[in-house]
């Protein structure tokens, strides 16, 4: 029995040192990039207070054309990388805010539909009890009276055409508009779906500090080739070559106006995979 208990214990406090007190999402922005012949390393910086033990960091928005080997995490002295372990993020789509905002609008469309064929709906009933009950009662109807109740009909009947008319173009432009922000969901659903992994990591820390964390890994179907553009000049016979650099970014993270160097260097020959011994 006290040993059932001392191993209970035991059981307990291993369990007990595994907890993760805290989860940290770092900026999903990219620092910087080098490109290289054959793919590109990507930099990711970010500022963390993490507390004293275990806490979990986590990178999204990571191309899904990531590589396993080529992962470096740099940390604080007094920090250690307990783990680092590449997933799908599951909840890339509840997590963006573009994608829900365009979610959002989209219902509001169709919210407006629906207002606007409840409109629509009370019109068609308007029009078919007015046609039901075209006639005048009695049986002594003057010319004048059936004039004025013809006319009374007449302007009734144009008026719930043309708000029948009017409803009809307002639901077809709403249509279209909610054809329009559907395919645009479609597009940023498809271009989210490149980018739907995370880098989870697993730091320990002798004392609550602030980390700096800068995490650098490779990613495919990303490089780039030599472009010359060569001259001749037949009036003082010299030749001009421009050397220039073709980029290829299939990746799905956009790198407009982020630092890009270009390397001629095999990636491999000075990335490796972190040693993680604690």
């Amino acid at each position: 029995m006290v040993l059932r208990l001392i191993l209970l214990i035991h059981i307990l406090i291993v369990l007990n040192s595994n907890i993760v007190k805290s989860q940290n999402i770092v900026s999903n922005e990219i620092s910087s990039i080098t490109v290289f012949l054959n793919n590109a390393e990507i930099t990711r910086v970010g500022n963390i207070n993490i507390p004293k033990g275990k806490s979990e960091v986590i990178f999204r928005n990571i191309s899904t054309k990531i590589l396993n080997n080529g992962l470096k995490l740099s940390v604080n002295s007094g920090v250690k990388v307990y783990a680092i372990k590449i997933e799908t993020d599951d909840d890339y789509l509840l997590t963006n805010e573009d994608y829900q905002l365009q979610l959002e609008e989209s219902e509001k469309i169709n919210e407006q539909i629906r207002i606007n064929d409840s409109r629509l709906e009370v019109l068609k009933k308007e029009m078919l009890f007015l046609e039901s009950n075209m006639k005048l009662a009695g049986n002594n109807v003057t010319f004048t009276q059936l004039d004025q109740g013809i006319q009374y009909f007449r302007d009734k009947i144009e008026d719930l055409q043309k708000r029948i008319s009017s409803e009809s173009d307002n639901r077809n432009d709403l249509l279209k508009e909610l054809k329009k922000k559907t395919k645009n969901i479609k597009e940023v659903k498809e271009k989210l779906q490149q980018t739907n992994t995370l880098i989870k990591v697993v730091l320990i820390s002798n004392s609550a500090t602030k980390c700096n964390l800068k995490l650098k890994y490779l990613v495919s179907n990303a490089l780039w080739k030599p472009n010359y553009s060569i001259r001749a000049n037949e009036q003082n016979n010299t030749i001009d070559i421009e050397y220039q650099a073709q980029i290829n970014n299939d990746t799905g993270n956009d790198w407009k106006d982020k630092p890009i160097t270009l390397a001629i260097l095999d990636s491999s020959d000075d990335i490796n995979i972190p040693d993680l011994k604690i």
